[in-house]
């Protein structure tokens, strides 16, 4: 079983994977986009007959045969070589990004599974077919006005009583240039922050009527196994956006076991999607309704098994991509396992020789780089 993780050194989901799959008996390989053209190469052949074929070379290894799995987790952004001229940068980060993307299909044969595919992930992450593909398989909505015309957001806010929400595309935020950030969050919209035309004018922005919350779901769909979390998100007061409430890491959560209808939406949305793997945000009402907020085709997952170990993220994942190719009975992988072994160690000492940043497993879903 030949398993490729499309991210980088730093990435320590793709590290704990990994490292689980060495131990599944798998021997993944990691093509990092940063790297290209800077030091790795990539050959694409197709022949007259039709015939095509990509050729990796990374870290001065070659790879020629079809992979297995691919892990689409987090490319990185390509990197031109130390000798290419300043002016000529942009034009080779552009023309390497669309040559990445045009041949990386390649790398698998008819049965490989992606996780996920190329196309696929960049259409999930479109907010409005999000929305549309959950109300297409049944999952509640709240009513949504997507824009930036104030007049029609005024209406809307009306319409629900003054109880709207805000939230953005894709994470982001202001770096203030003394070491301190203010990110985009959900936030409760109040009449005050309508009064300003240009605010809304403009930005376009999503707003949401706000449901009301007796906790939050994390579904993290894997194949055809879901693992589901509580966020008990008002357990400390009332919270709009949870990862933004309190100290990270410390917001209560608990397994549950979905009911069979939930179940069934949630895999029927990924399917709809086309993806083989999806964290699902939803909200459950006080009358037990659970409405859907978003999809996350790459989102964070080893937070929930840091938490709450008894959470399978890490096994369930790592034998999702290992499929049929686990030769000899493993033992469950845990997350708490990894962090004992030495590949950890490894990771922590590029970390300190400041290769690999520090990374908390307990994020919130960032923007991915050069999708």
């Amino acid at each position: 079983m030949t398993i490729l993780i499309i991210s980088e050194a730093d990435d320590l989901h793709a590290a704990a994977v990994g490292w689980g799959l060495r131990a599944l008996g798998c021997e993944p390989v990691l093509w990092r986009w940063s790297a290209f053209p800077r030091a790795d190469s990539a050959s694409f052949y197709l022949d007259s007959g039709g015939d095509a074929r990509l050729e990796l070379t990374l870290d001065g290894a070659v790879h020629s045969r079809p992979f297995d799995a691919v892990w689409n987790r987090r490319p990185g952004k390509p990197a031109p070589r130390a000798a290419s001229h300043p002016a000529d940068l942009k034009v080779i980060r552009d023309e390497s990004l669309a040559y990445l993307r045009n041949v990386a299909p390649f790398i698998a044969h008819p049965g490989t599974l992606w996780v996920n595919g190329i196309d696929e992930a960049r259409h999930a992450n479109h907010k409005t077919l999000q929305l549309l593909a959950a109300r297409a398989v049944g999952l509640p909505i709240p009513d949504t006005l997507i824009g930036n015309e104030i007049d029609k957001v005024r209406q809307f806010y009306r319409k629900h009583g003054g109880k709207i929400i805000y939230k953005a595309f894709q994470p982001g935020g202001w770096d203030h240039g003394d070491g301190s950030t203010t990110m985009l969050r959900t936030a409760a919209l109040a009449a005050q922050d309508l009064a300003h035309e240009e605010a809304v004018r403009a930005c376009p922005g999503i707003f949401q009527q706000q449901v009301d919350t007796d906790y939050e779901l994390r579904v993290t769909v894997m194949g055809e196994r879901l693992v589901a979390g509580a966020i008990h998100s008002q357990a400390a007061g009332p919270s709009v956006d949870w990862r933004y409430s309190g100290v990270l890491g410390q917001v209560p959560l608990t397994p549950v076991e979905l009911a069979p209808e939930l179940a069934a939406r949630c895999l029927a949305l990924c399917r709809r999607l086309g993806l083989a793997f999806g964290c699902i945000d939803l909200i459950v009402r006080p009358d037990g309704e659970a409405v859907f907020l978003e999809i996350n085709e790459a989102g964070q997952f080893l937070w929930k098994e840091g938490i709450a170990p008894d959470l399978p993220m890490l096994d369930t994942f790592c034998r999702l991509l290992a499929g049929g190719g686990v030769g000899r009975q493993v033992p469950p992988l845990r997350l708490a396992d990894y962090y004992q072994s030495a590949s950890f160690a490894e990771f922590k000492l590029l970390e300190r020789r400041g290769t690999a940043p520090e990374e908390s497993l307990f994020t919130p879903d960032p923007p991915r780089p050069g999708a």
